[in-house]
Parts: C-alpha cells; structure tokens; sequence
C-alpha cells in the first residue's frame, strides 16, 4: 500500500505530464439558445445577496 501511494504522490505532484496541449477557447459550453447582454449593475438587480 505504501509504494502505492508514494508511486502515486511522485507520478501527480513530483513528475506532473500535459496531456493536452494547445490553448483553450471560450465558451467552453456554447449556447445555442437567444444571446443577451447584460452588464454587471443589470446582473446584480436579479441577484439577492444577504
């Protein structure tokens, strides 16, 4: 269990891999229903905040 373990904290933490390169593009989740905009003062009306 403990080689297990210590493989494992030296595979994530000691020697971490990319396994994507590239860059990533916005949206991640694209919509495909009406686009609105909003600014931030328009956000905060519908949000309730203590």
């Amino acid at each position: 269990m403990r080689d297990l373990v210590t493989h494992g904290i030296e595979r994530v933490l000691l020697k971490p891999e990319r396994t994507k390169k590239g860059r990533i593009v916005f949206p991640l989740i694209r919509s495909k229903g009406p686009k609105i905009s909003l600014t931030n003062k328009q956000l905060y009306e519908f949000i309730e905040f203590p």
